[in-house]
């Protein structure tokens, strides 16, 4: 009965590992979407709002205001939307903008108690102050290189896209490095590469810390719905539009960088709540994809470990080595992506089994807490 159940796993793992890397392969083929240059002249590029939800984020947003001065056309307006802070963040903004005359404040205070997703509440909230063709949707702790919007931009629109995420760098080093690797290896596997123009909706790749869209595809108050419901906004906003019939691409900027998370216990608490793409509204469903990364992240290494000693167990030995291999394959290639912590981000699939749980009891809880607010339920 032992031997039926390993041989029934193995050919599982087997499959489910075809499927995932044969999408990669797919991507990593298919026609990449080129991160444009900056044009010389950038007053030829529409204006662009950027726009931060913040909740307590004094530590943080200084870096990423300061950045943005640094941004000249396209960007036009800088509008930082505060969701009920007590750390002093509006008084920092306040103070920003006696140095930027771009640069509002919308103070949207705490989001109803039937919004499950504050920063959707604060991207709502933002949208009212903006009067520009496009949105360019950030975090206070991404730091924009001067000409990245415009890059933005001009990428967008040369591939017709209405809703264009970044893959930017990570600045995170040590062990932390290892394990953020770890997680967002899963979304890649379960998605498939940034760099690409979605054709189906399970290969929507949206990254709310650099997310540019049309100003008048946010209008639709049901796209709001939907993201208030969602623990993934960004996903969700993507997913949506992407099923109205709206171009959605992804590109890999190396000017973009983001200082993601301070520890490996910040990491571990908080991104799962948003990285196991717990929607319920849009599909499809997290199950499927976070089975298939299971498969291939987390069950090689335990598979190999538990039929090590077993004298008849060449074969799967050989399958579970040769998937390994592949696994770390991979994690060469996500480590580019950690500058300052390529050796760590390198040894991610030794984390795999660890994310892999903590997904999918993040997946499965219904409410989560967020800098100390308890948010609604998703069901």
């Amino acid at each position: 009965m032992r031997s039926y159940f390993g041989a029934g796993a193995m050919l599982l793992q087997l499959g489910a590992s075809l499927a995932v890397y044969g999408r990669l392969a797919r991507h990593a083929r298919s026609p990449r979407l080129r991160y444009a240059p900056a044009p010389d002249d950038e007053a030829c590029l529409p204006p662009v709002a950027v726009v931060i939800p913040v909740l307590n984020e004094a530590k943080r947003l200084g870096p990423c205001l300061a950045a943005l001065r640094e941004c000249r056309r396209p960007v036009a307006r800088i509008v930082v939307v505060d969701t009920g802070s007590h750390d002093g963040t509006p008084d920092l903004v306040r103070a920003a903008m006696s140095a930027d005359a771009r640069i509002r404040l919308v103070e949207a205070g705490a989001p109803p108690p039937w919004w499950a997703n504050g920063k959707a509440w604060g991207l709502r909230c933002a949208l009212d102050s903006v009067e520009t063709a496009w949105v360019l949707m950030t975090d206070a702790d991404v730091g924009l290189g001067p000409r990245a919007p415009a890059r933005l931009l001009a990428t967008a629109l040369a591939s017709n896209c209405g809703v264009l995420s970044a893959a930017p760098r990570m600045t995170v080093r040590g062990p932390l490095a290892a394990l953020h690797a770890a997680m967002l290896a899963s979304l890649l596997f379960r998605v498939g590469l940034p760099g690409t123009v979605a054709r189906r909706e399970g290969e929507v790749l949206a990254n709310g810390q650099a997310m540019l869209a049309r100003s008048e595809l946010l209008c639709s108050e049901e796209l709001w719905r939907l993201a208030a419901r969602s623990r993934c906004e960004d996903v969700t906003i993507a997913r949506t539009l992407h099923a109205a019939g709206v171009r959605v691409g992804s590109v890999e900027a190396t000017d973009i960088e983001v200082a993601m998370y301070d520890s490996v216990a910040d990491a571990w608490r908080n991104w799962p709540r948003s990285l196991a793409l717990r929607d319920g509204l849009t599909r499809p469903a997290p199950w499927n994809g976070l089975g298939a990364a299971t498969a291939v992240q987390a069950l090689p290494l335990t598979l190999l470990v538990a039929i090590a000693r077993r004298r008849d167990g060449n074969a799967a030995r050989a399958a579970a080595l040769f998937l390994i291999a592949l696994r770390f394959a991979v994690g060469l290639g996500v480590a580019r992506t950690y500058p300052n912590g390529r050796g760590w981000a390198a040894l991610a699939p030794l984390a795999d089994l660890p994310v892999a749980l903590r997904l999918w009891h993040a997946a499965l809880a219904r409410r989560h807490r967020w800098r100390g607010r308890l948010l609604a339920e998703v069901v």
